[in-house]
């Protein structure tokens, strides 16, 4: 039996694959987005030398990555969604990703599908504190009201159960509670949220439905495997669940003595109530971060069920004790390891340092010009292949870098891309290389919207250039941004000519995290205003501060 494993590179995905090889399964195909996660996962059968695991590198965004993953295959284990960035960018690794998948299934049978779900696609906010959740408790009536990754999770699972009644393979869902270990985050937003260095603790005395990653990539093979579990849904979690009150206490002794508050449902539900209050008064200026009904979501105080998990034959590998030892060990040692980091940084350097791999190479004098493309990007790229070679015949040296998915590197038989290729250079559309970016004076988006290499460019100072129609007003009023139509080469060939005449601005060095990135938008988003630079300035200095408080908060979220 071939068994295909999306988000093989992921936190859960490498678990999952020690135990489907601890079980004897040798026929397993990796879906992973980029090359270099493939080293990591052969590092890990050092112990299986016989085992030699197939890979299929793509993302499920597209079609033919897609349909090049799935085939072949009798039992899919589909952990790929997306954890992180913007609502569409939610949606699209979750929803739009999940479609093509189960378009290139169709109807092949025999075929047994195992998604990885959610705690989040349930509705608790209805329901009175100390319920029990179980498989049987009502799924979320108003995702609308929740936050982006819910929502998305929801849509995705209602997804497969429409495919699965109308092409008839077997599905198994697992719906995971909190999943943590060594390498995962530090905290969940049940124990509350992050502030800076603070902890706002709103989970008080709630239970927390942990999962060792170890223990849920068991769970995973058991139910997946097991011949009566089609069609049948499982909560997932370990069995002696710890408070939130308890975890905050050990992770201050084995880790870090965060600074913490402590706040009483009553008192979240208040603030909650007076946020959303104010994102009302302000005409959405506040985003609505947090609102009673989230809060009654998250907080609520339920007790959690896996009695049906435990009788088709799972059991708890890895003890709630000693997975909380284990990941408080790992969190210490890489907060040690942060510090040293920082503290050795070099102030002097008399001979320039290599390179690092993947780095742009380039004379002080040379234009580049990054470029990313869409999967129907190819009008707008033969335009900016024809004006890129323009602007060469100018006499400045110049380079391109494309920003692309491996489908769409396809087109690089193109006969203006063979004349050009001294002077081209490929990159993965994710950016595993962020020193690329980092290289470029301006980058050319031929997408619709706002892909993350847009904002990671805004965020580091770059000049974009951009087709796209469907952009947030936050962006639009943009200095950085230069809008042209889509097909308009001669706006395309002016703006770049326009660009490289002008003197560079140094960009921020390093990598920009992707929660850089997300409070860079939610600064823009929050203090943008309709009126005078002058009105901007007379906001009352309450109003600031609350609102610095609170937009800190949502690149925790």
């Amino acid at each position: 039996m071939r068994i295909l494993v999306t988000g093989a590179a992921g936190f859960l995905g490498k678990k999952l694959i020690q135990r489907l090889v601890a079980r004897n399964y040798s026929d397993i195909r990796c879906n992973v987005r980029r090359q270099a996660d493939i080293p990591k996962l052969d590092a890990m059968l050092g112990g299986h030398p016989h085992i030699r695991l197939e890979y299929c590198i793509g993302n499920l965004r597209y079609r033919d990555d897609a349909a090049r993953a799935v085939d072949d295959v009798q039992l899919i284990f589909h952990l790929a969604a997306g954890k992180k960035g913007t609502a569409a960018d939610l949606f699209l690794d979750s929803v739009v990703a999940s479609r093509n998948l189960l378009d290139s299934v169709a109807d092949r049978k025999p075929l047994r599908i195992v998604l990885v779900s959610s705690f989040g696609v349930y509705g608790v906010a209805g329901l009175g504190r100390g319920t029990n959740v179980n498989e049987q408790t009502v799924l979320e009536p108003h995702p609308e009201w929740r936050d982006h990754y819910s929502y998305a999770k929801l849509r995705q699972e209602q997804l497969f159960w429409e495919y699965q009644q109308r092409n008839g393979f077997e599905l198994v869902v697992l719906r995971p509670g909190v999943i943590y270990g060594p390498e995962g985050g530090h905290f969940s937003n049940r124990v509350g949220l992050t502030i800076g260095k603070w902890q706002l603790h709103f989970g008080g005395s709630n239970l927390l439905p942990l999962s060792y990653v170890d223990n849920c990539a068991e769970a995973l093979v058991v139910a997946g495997t097991h011949p009566s579990a089609a069609g049948q849904v499982y909560n997932v979690h370990d069995n002696d669940l710890p408070t939130s009150r308890e975890y905050l206490r050990a992770y201050k002794k084995h880790v870090t003595n965060i600074r913490s508050i402590s706040v009483p449902y009553f008192g979240v539900q208040l603030i909650s109530a007076m946020i959303a209050k104010y994102n009302r008064y302000s005409k959405g200026q506040l985003p609505a971060i947090l609102t009673p009904y989230k809060a009654a979501n998250l907080w609520g105080g339920n007790r959690f069920d896996n009695s049906k998990l435990r009788s088709i034959g799972w059991k708890q590998l890895v003890p709630t004790v000693e997975g909380l030892q284990l990941s408080f060990a790992a969190f210490r040692t890489e907060l040690c390891a942060t510090g040293v980091k920082t503290s050795v940084l070099p102030t002097a350097t008399t001979n320039p340092p290599e390179a690092p791999a993947g780095e742009l190479r380039r004379s002080p004098e040379m234009f580049v010009v990054g470029a990313v493309l869409g999967p129907n990007s190819n009008g707008s790229f033969n335009h900016l292949l024809a004006t890129f070679s323009n602007l060469r015949k100018t006499g400045r040296p110049a380079k391109l870098v494309i920003f692309a998915a491996n489908d769409t590197q396809l087109i690089s038989s193109n006969s203006a891309i063979q004349e050009l290729r001294p002077n081209l250079q490929w990159a993965p559309d994710d950016l595993h290389a962020p020193e690329l970016l980092q290289g470029c004076d301006v980058l050319v988006s031929l997408q619709d919207g706002v892909p993350l290499l847009v904002l990671q460019a805004i965020s580091s100072r770059i000049p974009i250039i951009t087709t796209a129609v469907r952009v947030p007003e936050a962006l639009r009023n943009q200095r950085a941004v230069i809008f042209i139509r889509h097909g308009d080469n001669s706006a395309l060939q002016e703006a770049l000519l326009r660009q490289s005449e002008q003197t560079k601005q140094r960009p921020i060095p390093g990598r920009v995290t992707e929660e850089g990135i997300a409070k860079y938008y939610s600064d823009s988003y929050l203090w943008r205003e309709t009126c005078s630079r002058s009105a901007i300035q007379r906001v009352p200095l309450w109003r600031a501060l609350i609102k610095n408080a609170l937009y800190s908060a949502v690149p925790a979220r």
